[in-house]
């Protein structure tokens, strides 16, 4: 009996070109300026020392991902895709000597889980730096975040802020920037837009954390300084790898396993060693809350409950989270859910109007709803809903999984080698952190009716 071919997916091959005119027959271009936008007056807050081409380079690279990652959704029957890239940088030889190409494929390879060929090739015309490259930045830094505006990361820096000093903590805004802030506030956003081709894309996103993990590396280096912070608790560190789902891969965006890789990528590449740290990666979510609240109280006289409520955790499309005039977050999604529950055991009790499915005690995901969005629950909306619910409950219940043994073994294993730490003591505060998380779950479960619908999708404690 012949046995079938395993399954190779189509190699989706992607140039990222300075000019349109430059594309070639049977690649997909990625123009520089159209699909890759960079934005000077950001760019110009990486460059307030002396300008090195591998600044722009590395983050063309980022973008360049991103672009693929975006563009080319995943087949429903595998996850893995294949990618042959193509990028032109100020020198081919550092990118393509085997010291970065390697360890840039094996990261890529981990977050994603998609196979990558990645060919540099010499620029036509080199990037002319901004002009402008004097900005303020405190020669007492000790460390880079990437801030978010998130629960975590407004937590985390508050909590590094208050113990060492505010100048001592250098912000890298991720996501969508902070706003409220001058553009000569050093990376004060990232500096380049992606524009996905077609009009069909991926939503996994599993990308991102490359982009973000580069931009940290290069404020790191820039400001000199060798300690990164990520702010993830373990619920949002470890619970995507713990937990999977059908043939999805493992999330490994905030897991010390990337981190640990990226940390090699980035040493050949910048010349210099940077170090990621999880401080909070013990901790649940709404433990890590609840120690800034505390260490708020104790260091500033009141905490800064306001200041919490007034983050933002929703990556929901925009058509759910308007109500009115108000941008909501829509309360529903597997980010906003964690965040209910976080924000329940830290005993932060959020204002009316926050959510768009403000009522989790309705007997189903319309009767939650705002009038204007009842008729539009599709059911793509209805089984992500569902997910988040689904992946707080089955985390909870992990340790009675009739292979828990395993599962802790192998996790305890690859989290120690990843951190340095001794593997039997990773285990017990694993199995005490999972602990500690089915308990919390259960008491924020109890505070809603019989009836409400993230009840009946959870089922029984």
């Amino acid at each position: 009996m012949k046995l079938p071919a395993p399954y190779s997916p189509r190699v989706n091959r992607v140039c990222v070109l300075e000019h349109i005119s430059d594309g070639q027959n049977g690649w997909t271009p990625c123009v520089i300026g159209e699909q890759i936008v960079f934005r000077p007056e950001v760019l110009r807050s990486y460059c307030f020392a002396a300008w090195d081409p591998i600044i722009y380079d590395l983050l063309l690279v980022a973008a360049a991902v991103n672009f693929c990652d975006w563009s080319f959704k995943r087949s429903a029957h595998c996850w893995e895709r294949a990618f042959e890239l193509r990028i032109p940088v100020h020198d081919p030889a550092r990118w393509n000597d085997n010291a970065v190409l390697v360890p840039l494929h094996r990261v890529l390879r981990l977050l994603t889980g998609d196979r990558w060929s990645i060919t540099f090739f010499k620029r036509k015309q080199d990037y002319e730096p901004p002009k402008e490259q004097s900005l303020p930045i405190s020669q007492n830094s000790r460390a880079v975040i990437a801030y978010s505006n998130g629960l975590d990361s407004y937590s985390v820096a508050g909590w590094f802020a208050a113990e060492h000093g505010d100048d001592m903590l250098i912000r890298v805004r991720v996501g969508r920037g902070d706003k409220t802030r001058p553009r000569k506030v050093p990376f004060t956003a990232l500096p380049f837009r992606v524009r996905p081709a077609g009009s069909s894309h991926e939503t996994s996103g599993r990308g991102r954390s490359f982009k973000f993990a580069a931009a940290s590396g290069l404020a790191a280096t820039l400001s000199n300084v060798s300690e990164i912070i990520v702010p993830e608790s373990g619920s949002g560190a470890l619970g995507p790898v713990l937990v999977r789902y059908n043939r999805m891969y493992s999330d490994f965006r905030s897991h010390p396993k990337f981190f640990r890789q990226m940390e090699a990528f980035l040493a050949v590449l910048l010349n210099r060693q940077l170090t990621f740290k999880l401080p909070r990666l013990e901790s649940t979510k709404g433990e890590s809350l609840r120690a800034y609240l505390e260490h708020a109280r104790v260091n500033r006289g009141a905490a800064s409950v306001q200041a919490l409520v007034e983050t933002r955790s929703c990556w929901q499309n925009r058509h759910y989270v308007a109500v009115g005039e108000h941008k909501r977050q829509c309360g529903i999604c597997a980010s906003c859910m964690l965040r209910r529950f976080s924000m329940h055991v830290a005993g932060v009790e959020e204002p009316d109007g926050t959510y768009s499915w403000e009522n989790l005690n309705a007997p189903d995901l319309a009767s939650a709803a705002p009038a204007k969005y009842k008729d539009k629950i599709g059911p793509a909306l209805q089984n992500y809903a569902i997910a988040g619910t689904l992946h707080l409950t089955h985390l909870a219940r992990l340790r009675a999984s009739y292979d828990y043994t395993d599962i802790a073994a192998r996790h305890s294993r690859e989290i120690a080698d990843a951190s340095g730490g001794d593997q039997a003591a990773v285990r017990r505060w694993l199995d005490e952190f999972l602990q500690r998380h089915e308990a919390q779950w259960r008491s924020f479960l109890a505070t809603l009716d019989a009836g409400s619908f993230v009840k009946q999708w959870a089922g029984s404690p």
